[in-house]
């Protein structure tokens, strides 16, 4: 019984080991390549996610590259502008194998392990990198950084990318299996002297724009200014003409007006001194006038005691008769020669 059980363990160890040569589990972020004595074919690429079968090494041996993005970046170096200006550019790039089978022609000389095949390609891909951030010289430094406002960064990006990926001075990235998605800029300082020089073209170019803007405003305003003075004579020139028309219009009343006061003289003057009276008749205000002030006529009561019926008042009353000489009687009045008008007289006015 116990040798059953230990030809039965040994029987499963030897099972496990032979499933575990024969077989291969590729994830769906992996492809991989299945080698015959070192060699590939067409057929030799699983691209499906799942399990597959092969022979033991070393007759068969499966290499599985990650498919996922890989990210490559060059150190800071020093090139130069189109306008023969220094800047430190440092490129990243972003890639990923798109074709293992051709990916392993190329660099599966490099070792065994997908490791050794991934540094390899980096390193290439660095050295590729450097050579295409040779398009700055195709820029001029104000388009780079946005001084011109043209701010040319991301087609100095397209122009590296294009340069990586067709490589006159061998094969292509895609000849090789890889793809490259992204380049970018990661870092671009200037050296000291060049930045005194940008600076300074920045200051420049700024106050050549506050000039430009200050100009247009000045402009504008000076337009808006013109307008303005412009409608205010037109307004004026209206409210001028409607004034002399008003006035005229005025003029030709008071004509009638003035005509057909010409017939009775007396009544205008008599109209003219109620309205003198009431004009002067406010309130809390105490005026003392003699009768015979023009207007005031109508305050003596002997002047309307002397007319008759139909008779107009007089516009003032008429001056008294002078005395006799001799001595005047102590009760004797001094006459009506005071016109007391007290409009206020309800709030305590004089008297």
């Amino acid at each position: 019984m116990n040798s059953l059980v230990r030809i039965l363990i040994a029987l499963l160890v030897v099972l496990g080991i032979l499933a575990f040569m024969t077989t291969y589990t590729v994830r769906f972020t992996e492809k991989a390549v299945l080698t015959t004595f070192g060699r590939v074919s067409e057929g030799s690429v699983k691209t499906e996610p799942g399990m597959g079968f092969k022979w033991p090494y070393p007759i068969q041996s499966v290499i599985k590259y990650d498919t996922r993005l890989r990210f490559v970046e060059t150190r800071s170096e020093t090139t130069q502008t189109a306008d023969q200006k220094q800047v430190i550019l440092s490129i990243f790039v972003t890639w990923r194998v798109s074709d293992p089978l051709k990916f392993f022609q190329t660099y599966g000389a490099q070792g065994s392990r997908a490791i050794d095949h991934f540094r390899a390609a980096d390193q290439a891909m660095t050295g590729r990198l450097r050579t295409a951030g040779a398009q700055t010289s195709n820029y001029k430094l104000g388009e780079l950084l946005g001084i011109d406002g043209s701010g040319r960064l991301q087609a100095l990006e397209q122009s590296i990318l294009t340069s990586l990926r067709s490589d006159s001075s061998g094969k292509s990235l895609a000849d090789q299996g890889i793809e490259a998605v992204a380049v970018g800029v990661s870092s671009l300082r200037l050296p000291e002297s060049t930045t005194r020089e940008v600076i300074e073209r920045m200051k420049s170019t700024r106050v050549a724009l506050a000039t430009t803007a200050a100009s247009q405003g000045n402009a504008l305003a000076n337009k808006i200014k013109n307008e303005a003075e412009q409608q205010a004579k037109t307004i004026l020139a209206f409210a001028e003409r409607r004034a002399q028309a008003i006035r005229s219009q005025g003029e030709r009343e008071a004509g009638r007006y003035y005509e057909t006061m010409k017939e009775n003289s007396e009544l205008a003057v008599f109209q003219r001194s109620l309205e003198f009276m009431r004009g002067m008749a406010t309130r809390q205000t105490t005026l003392i006038l003699s009768p015979q002030t023009v207007g005031l006529g109508l305050f003596n009561p002997d002047v309307l005691k002397k007319m008759s019926s139909g008779q107009i008042p007089p516009a003032a009353a008429p001056a008294p008769e002078p005395k006799p000489a001799g001595r005047a009687s102590a009760a004797a009045p001094a006459g009506p020669d005071v016109a007391v008008v007290t409009p206020g007289a309800q709030n305590g006015g004089g008297k």
